[in-house]
């Protein structure tokens, strides 16, 4: 439900949207939500990688990165 509606608020707060989800996959509770939110996520992430804040494309570009390299390589499709 929280990612559901992080993907809801991305165009009204990007940023923070972006920091919250980086956020959430760091969380050491609960990784199989990554799985369960894939499209929610991607939507925040890839609307963060276009941004035109360096800061928010830094941020969701880190967590692209750290999704992939935990295994979730279906992320990688982001960044192309």
């Amino acid at each position: 439900m929280v990612v559901q509606r992080q993907a809801d608020l991305r165009q009204e707060s990007l940023a923070d949207t972006v920091q919250c989800t980086a956020l959430l996959i760091d969380a050491p509770t609960d990784p199989w939500f990554v799985d369960w939110s894939r499209d929610e996520i991607s939507a925040v992430l890839t609307d963060g990688l276009k941004s035109d804040d360096p800061q928010t494309r830094q941020i969701a570009s880190g967590t692209v990165n750290r999704l992939v390299a935990r295994g979730r390589t279906s992320f990688a499709q982001l960044v192309d």
